[in-house]
C-alpha cells in the first residue's frame, strides 16, 4: 500500500553564538527524552500535553514536570514570561502546548523519525504551514501561508487574525495567507476540529534554526511503502552509529 510521506530533514544553525528557539516548534525525536524546550510567553502560562487527542495539565516543582503525580520529565522550570521543558519520553504524547488566558500561545508536536503522513481532508497541511516559528529580525513584515486538506471542504477551520484566503483544488488545499507587520503579532493561533497549532514570529532573531527544514519550498513529498521507510530509516541509523 502506498502512502505520501513528508521527509523533514533537521539542520544545525552554525554561528559563534547560537541563538534560542522560543516558540512553536516540531521535535523529531523518535524516542526518549525530548531536548531542552524554551518558550516565551507574555504572562504566567499554563502548560499542557496532549494525549489521544485530550489535554491533560502539567504541573512543575522542584525542577520536575508532573503529570497527575507522575514523573513527566526534567528539568522543568516555569518563571512569569518563560518556560524551559523538557519530557522524559517524546512518545508519550501528542503534542506539548502552551497556555495564557484560554488560549494556546505556543506548540511542540513530536514527529517520530522527522515523518509524517499526508494529512486527511479538514486536517493541517503540514508543508503549506511549515516551518512553525518564523524570524523576522531586520524585516517590516512577515509573510506566513496556513493550509488545511479539502479545497472544496465543509469542515471547520479557524484563523485566529484577518487574512485573504483562496481555495487550490489541484492540490486539494484551503490556503489562508496573511501579512504580520514588525511587532505587532507573535503568535497566530490556527485551528481545525481536530487539532490545535500555532505559528510564532520572532522579531529579535533572524535566523531559523533547530526546527526541521530541508529547502526553502518546505517539506519534500515522497511517495513510498512502509516498507522502504522503514528500510531508509534503519539506515539512516546504521550510518549514525557507523559514524
Amino acid at each position: 500500500m502506498l502512502r505520501s510521506t513528508f521527509f523533514l530533514v533537521i539542520v544545525a544553525y552554525c554561528s559563534g553564538a547560537d541563538p534560542v528557539l522560543w516558540g512553536s516548534r516540531i521535535v523529531g525525536t523518535p524516542a526518549g527524552p525530548s531536548p531542552p524546550m524554551y518558550f516565551r510567553h507574555p504572562k504566567e502560562a499554563a502548560i499542557f500535553v496532549i494525549i489521544d487527542g485530550l489535554m491533560s495539565p502539567i504541573k512543575i516543582e522542584n525542577g520536575t514536570c508532573y503529570l497527575g503525580d507522575k514523573v513527566w520529565g526534567s528539568p522543568c522550570q516555569r518563571y512569569k514570561e518563560s518556560s524551559n521543558i523538557t519530557l522524559k519520553d517524546v512518545s508519550l504524547q501528542e503534542a506539548l502546548q502552551i497556555w495564557v488566558e484560554y488560549l494556546p500561545i505556543s506548540t511542540a508536536f513530536f514527529v517520530p523519525n522527522c515523518t509524517t503522513q499526508t494529512s486527511k481532508e479538514d486536517e493541517f497541511d503540514w508543508k503549506t504551514s511549515f516551518p512553525l516559528s518564523r524570524f523576522g529580525k531586520g524585516q517590516s513584515n512577515v509573510e506566513v501561508a496556513l493550509a488545511v486538506r479539502g479545497a472544496n471542504s465543509r469542515g471547520l477551520s479557524s484563523l485566529h487574525q484577518n487574512g485573504n484566503t483562496w481555495k487550490d483544488e489541484k492540490s486539494n488545499l484551503r490556503t489562508f495567507v496573511l501579512n504580520i507587520t514588525q511587532n505587532t503579532i507573535t503568535s497566530i493561533g490556527w485551528y481545525t476540529s481536530t487539532r490545535r497549532m500555532t505559528v510564532n514570529i520572532d522579531w529579535t532573531q533572524d535566523e531559523y534554526w533547530g526546527e526541521m527544514t530541508t529547502t526553502s519550498s518546505g517539506p519534500e513529498v515522497k511517495h513510498t511503502s512502509t516498507i522502504l521507510v522503514a528500510l531508509l530509516s534503519m539506515l539512516m541509523l546504521m550510518r549514525a552509529l557507523a559514524g
